[in-house]
């Protein structure tokens, strides 16, 4: 799963340069979207733990979001996502990694 969101001035704290936030979301999405992949038909997935860090400083014109999925289980799933600060010139860097875990949810479970 690749996201990518524009680096708007509203969100930044320095000229150009990306509040933890917004990076803690693309990221987040990424992973769990790569997670929901996964999914049967009737099944919504939900983050319930994700950690963060953040590597090099979110500045450019664009962050890319890439997931993947770790490890896929009927209940949880655990997935992760790295984030690129891409430049002007389309170069990325590493700016941030996710390790996430998504809760698998049925919407149509079976009486008991």
């Amino acid at each position: 799963m690749e996201l990518e969101i524009p680096v708007q001035d509203a969100f930044t704290f320095r000229p150009g340069q990306l509040q933890a936030t917004p990076v803690f979301a693309i990221a987040d999405f990424a992973a769990v979207a790569a997670a929901g992949t996964t999914l049967k038909p009737d099944w919504v997935n939900a983050t319930i733990d994700a950690n963060l860090k953040l590597i090099a400083p979110a500045q450019g014109v664009a962050l890319r979001a890439k997931g993947r999925v770790i490890d896929a289980g009927k209940l949880l799933t655990i997935c992760a996502a790295d984030v690129y600060a891409v430049a002007e010139d389309g170069s990325e860097t590493l700016c941030a990694t996710l390790l996430g875990t998504a809760r698998n949810i049925d919407m149509n479970p079976r009486p008991q």
